[in-house]
């Protein structure tokens, strides 16, 4: 199949594979709504063209395959329908994972609430860094000079796993059921998408299935953060040859211990392998999260059996993603970053990080809440996770795609919780008035953090000129 249509091709997960298919000799193309996406400017780099209308006649008789993401009606789209009509093949984006993984000799797919984007494309550096025949599908735009998919031969396959499911009411399955790795790597199991799973237990099912995948595979093996207090209870049952860990618990069997940060840039750490002391490691990233997600990275390469003085040198060069933590500006003594964080569990992260490079500065947090249902099913986790910062603005919740109604929650019932809790420094803020909000409380020295899973990122032009501009203070 030569001609690949996406449906939805502006995000991340479409994005990256629209560039790994056309790396792969494929003519590739698609649909998505006008509106500025992070990875407009890498289809435009690209040349990948993308038709801003979905419509049936976009489905031309020329397209061998059409592949579409959960968003924008998922299977129900008009486009997918029109597709279907004319006999044309139809996947989701996770079956298309899913199929194309077969290709290769080597399979990892990295899994987890939290890091798993961050871990992914930590594995994926290190694999090109050590000019080995690999290719990579991570949850992001760009990461450390590669964008999120690339194509760069079929000895290894790096690929990040979504839980969720692959379309919404029309095909529930987990997305990652449709791989079949030969590693799975898994960060942590938290409680969300509260729209498709009740509750942690049925969250942790879906986990736990996946896991049991490995079992028919005889070189399957369960790499997991011991740290993770659900994940050590679930992998119980998966036979103890099939699974190995790492973390900062001395249960673990790669065993990460924490040792300074220099110039409040580097965090430096150590880790023991079965008793063995592997050496010193520089990551230039703080917080105890980033270890973790390093620590896998670093227990995958022993197991490949890679030498591990390369693998230092891996993690030292590696320079980030888009949207974790990302410095997006600075002047004035005023800096900009931007992260992905949406769960109260990466605010937190994101802010612990903070506070470690920044000890003394004022922490100015930007966040816009994803989707109504996460909202309303973890009010009391983000007003929990929001008091960390020393002033919090809340935004307006950005709506999924797939949700019809609101849910009956607001940003603005963050705030009242707060008030309830006596946290005065929780404001919420419209849209229209957060610039003018921000203006009046900036002052040199702040650090100002957009956070979430929406477009808050279009913020950061109008903070930029606020900061040049000057501010009240």
């Amino acid at each position: 199949m030569n001609n690949i249509y996406l449906v939805g091709i502006k995000g991340v997960g479409m994005t990256a594979l629209a560039v790994y298919l056309k790396e792969r000799g494929k003519r590739v193309w698609g649909s998505d709504v006008a509106d500025v996406f992070h990875t407009d400017a890498i289809l435009k780099k690209q040349r990948i063209r993308v038709i801003t209308s979905f419509s049936p006649d976009n489905i031309t008789d020329d397209i061998d395959l059409v592949v579409t993401t959960g968003a924008h009606d998922g299977l129900k789209n008009i486009e997918v329908l029109a597709a279907q009509e004319k006999g044309i093949p139809v996947m989701t984006l996770a079956e298309e994972v899913g199929h194309l993984m077969e290709a290769f000799s080597t399979k990892i797919t990295v899994i987890g609430s939290h890091g798993k984007t961050t871990t992914t494309a930590l594995i994926a550096f290190m694999l090109r860094h050590l000019g080995l025949a690999s290719s990579h599908l991570v949850g992001t735009a760009t990461f450390s000079g590669f964008n999120g998919g690339s194509f760069g031969g079929t000895d290894y396959l790096v690929v990040e796993g979504d839980e969720y499911v692959s379309s919404l009411g029309t095909d529930n399955t987990p997305r990652f059921m449709f791989q079949n790795p030969d590693f799975i790597v898994c960060t942590n199991i938290d409680y969300d998408h509260p729209d498709v799973y009740k509750n942690i237990k049925s969250l942790e099912k879906v986990f736990s299935d996946f896991f049991n995948k490995l079992l028919a595979n005889p070189l399957g093996k369960l790499i997991y953060c011991a740290d993770d207090i659900v994940l050590r209870r679930l992998v119980l049952k998966i036979p103890e040859e099939k699974r190995i860990s790492y973390g900062f618990t001395e249960e673990a069997d790669l065993v990460l211990h924490f040792m300074h940060t220099e110039e409040f840039s580097y965090t430096v750490f150590g880790a023991r392998l079965h008793g063995e002391h592997l050496g010193t490691f520089k990551l230039p990233f703080m917080g105890q999260h980033n270890v973790q997600n390093a620590g896998a990275m670093i227990l995958l390469s022993q197991l490949l059996l890679f030498d591990i003085g390369p693998i230092k040198k891996s993690l030292a060069l590696f320079k980030g993603l888009s949207r974790r933590f990302e410095l997006i500006y600075e002047k004035r003594g005023v800096y900009l970053f931007d992260d992905y964080a949406h769960h109260p569990r990466e605010i937190k992260a994101v802010l612990e990080a903070s506070r470690e490079r920044f000890p003394k500065a004022r922490r100015i947090l930007i966040f816009q809440p994803h989707t109504y249902s996460r909202t309303k099913a973890l009010l009391n986790d983000f007003v929990h996770a929001l008091q960390d910062a020393d002033i919090a603005l809340v935004t307006d919740i950005y709506a999924s795609a797939r949700e019809v109604n609101n849910d009956g929650i607001s940003s603005k019932d963050i705030e009242t919780m707060a008030q309830e809790k006596n946290i005065d420094t929780i404001k919420y803020v419209t849209d229209r008035l957060l610039i003018s909000t921000l203006k009046k409380m900036l002052r040199p020295g702040d650090v100002v953090i957009t956070a979430g899973a929406g477009d808050v990122y279009k913020l950061h032009n109008a903070i930029k000129k606020l900061i040049n501009d000057g501010f009240s203070q």
